[in-house]
């Protein structure tokens, strides 16, 4: 649960490497919780990675009904997706 608080906090701190790796760890430690899954895209869309941020956008995706992917400006949300 600390997890995506942590990477949350780094990105904050615009340390977005060290956010997309504790969003990363808490992703893969439980895939029913996707809020770290938040800061390792919006992490990495930070660090201009932006088809690995769309791969990751894509796992976030099945957790939040009627998002459209078709229509996602990443520069903007890189800026916009740290809640």
């Amino acid at each position: 649960m600390w997890l995506p608080t942590l990477a949350g906090a780094h990105y904050q701190l615009r340390q977005y490497g060290e956010a997309v790796e504790f969003g990363r760890r808490s992703w893969s430690l439980n895939r029913n919780w996707p809020h770290g899954l938040r800061y390792v895209v919006a992490g990495l869309a930070q660090l201009g990675k932006i088809e690995e941020a769309q791969a990751a956008l894509t796992e976030l995706k099945p957790h939040f009904r009627g998002f459209d992917l078709n229509n996602i400006d990443y520069q903007w949300l890189a800026g916009h997706l740290a809640f």
